[in-house]
């Protein structure tokens, strides 16, 4: 019981922190929409998270998964994926692209969101997890009365309405937080690049452009194989 508590207290605090990161690059990379360094902050941020909302699914499909919801949490990590969209601020856009894509990919995760929840609610239809843990109850001299089962449903939607209100009051504020670190960290990237001297953009340029010969050669041998 105290480990469901916990988890259900530490969820949204850690699901907040990750989309704060997220929207907080979206909101940086409109500011310089040529810079790639909101893309680092978003896929560092996917990569984390990414173990997390794997295991929370993985826990709910074993413990009350049927193909149904199968199916619906496969299209809310696809809507997830397209939410995050981390590749997407890697690349140096202007900014009528990246208002384009942004509307693109926002139009594709409402509509699988909207197809995950239809099918957790045929899910939710069909199953008969309700009816077997009453009964389980009822054998074990616990059985619930109507005011019972009512006060429950109300304890239930309170819980889930705090919680909801929780996960986007701190998804706000990390917003907010990740969306002016990530403007600190490209005025200071970028400022500091031009205000080097021409000798040390020189040897920075050289530099990259040795690192880039391996992957160069990576590539050709993957052609050739």
């Amino acid at each position: 019981v105290y480990a469901v508590l916990s988890v259900g207290q530490l969820m949204p605090l850690a699901l907040s922190l990750v989309l704060g990161a997220h929207k907080g690059s979206g909101i940086a990379k409109s500011v310089i929409p040529q810079s790639r360094l909101p893309g680092v902050v978003s896929v560092s941020a996917s990569l984390l998270a990414f173990p997390f909302v794997f295991q929370l699914v993985v826990v709910i499909q074993s413990s009350v998964g049927t193909l149904l919801t199968l199916i619906a949490v496969l299209f809310l990590l696809l809507a997830v994926a397209f939410f995050m969209k981390p590749l997407a601020y890697l690349k140096a856009n202007s900014n009528k692209e990246l208002g384009k894509g942004e509307s693109l990919r926002g139009t594709l995760a409402k509509l699988c969101i909207l197809i995950s929840l239809g099918f957790f609610v045929a899910s939710a239809a069909s199953s008969d997890l309700a009816a077997t843990v009453l009964t389980a109850a009822c054998k074990q001299d616990m059985c619930f009365s109507r005011i019972d089962l009512q006060q429950a449903r109300s304890f239930v939607f309170i819980t889930g309405m705090r919680l909801l209100a929780n996960f986007l009051g701190k998804s706000l504020v990390s917003t907010v937080f990740f969306a002016d670190s990530v403007v600190s960290l490209m005025h200071f990237f970028h400022y500091s690049e031009l205000r080097d001297s021409p000798k040390r953009q020189q040897d920075r340029s050289e530099l990259v452009t040795e690192i880039h010969t391996m992957y160069i050669a990576n590539a050709d041998a993957n052609k050739v194989a």
